[in-house]
């Protein structure tokens, strides 16, 4: 079974790569519309769990013994 760190940073790794291919793909074509709507959709459509994540990331360090 994973570990919940370990599905945090996969989840953060997800979206993460997400939006780097959305990223890529308006920075080769940059004046396509629907493209730009994508990326945009993505970063209003998941602010709650990119916020959730990094909150759980950071809780997470705050804990952790250095």
């Amino acid at each position: 079974m994973p570990q919940p760190i370990r599905r945090t940073h996969a989840a953060v790794r997800s979206y993460c790569d997400q939006l780097r291919e959305l990223m890529d793909q308006l920075r080769a074509d940059p004046l396509n519309e629907s493209k730009s709507v994508a990326l945009v959709a993505h970063i209003i459509n998941n602010r709650s769990t990119a916020l959730q994540l990094l909150d759980v990331l950071e809780n997470q360090a705050m804990g952790s013994v250095c």
